[in-house]
């Protein structure tokens, strides 16, 4: 799994989840994206579409589960 990598521009727009619509950069684009929540972590899967927010193409990642941090 991959977590977003910091003082890179966006090239990810989350779709679902409380995150929606959200721009975030990731490293490997054929990975699952993991965002630490406090508790939880959000997870994202890569989808084959594309879409151009303000002259820029993003891969859509799509919200599939939420999980917690075991204590």
């Amino acid at each position: 799994m991959t977590n977003p990598s910091s003082g890179r521009q966006a090239n990810v727009l989350l779709r679902g989840g409380p995150h929606s619509d959200g721009q975030v950069a990731v490293r490997d684009l054929t990975e699952v994206l993991k965002l630490p929540m406090g508790s939880h972590y959000e997870h994202y899967g890569p989808t084959r579409e594309q879409v151009s927010v303000a002259g820029r193409e993003l891969t859509v990642f799509e919200w599939s589960h939420r999980t917690y941090v075991a204590e």
